[in-house]
């Protein structure tokens, strides 16, 4: 996959956003002002503590040492995998193009 294709990837995924994701292979996030939370995926705590910012497409787990990213770094997180393959799974997913259009 060239660097062009990943940013392609990355875009279609901003373009679904990090609130859909999360509810589609997590759990339903609660909003709390502009943004939403879910619990933590490594935490036991009852109260939701994972912030989700859908203008950015990021979140921030403040159970979790503060760990934070963008939605490939999300997907990792809570499937406990790498983002080369969170990134694969969320393009099978949601039929993302595997490689560019050529112009005919």
């Amino acid at each position: 996959m060239s660097k062009e294709d990943f940013r392609l990837k990355i875009s279609e995924l901003n373009r679904i956003g990090i609130i859909r994701i999360t509810t589609d292979h997590y759990m339903e996030p609660r909003r709390r002002g502009s943004n939403f939370f879910v619990k933590s995926p490594i935490s036991t705590d009852k109260t939701a503590s994972l912030a989700l910012y859908p203008s950015s497409n990021r979140f921030c787990d403040f159970a979790g040492g503060n760990k934070s990213g963008d939605i490939v770094g999300l997907y990792a997180y809570i499937k406990n995998c790498n983002q080369w393959q969170a990134l694969q799974e969320l393009s099978a997913y949601y039929g993302l193009s595997s490689d560019r259009q050529q112009d005919k």
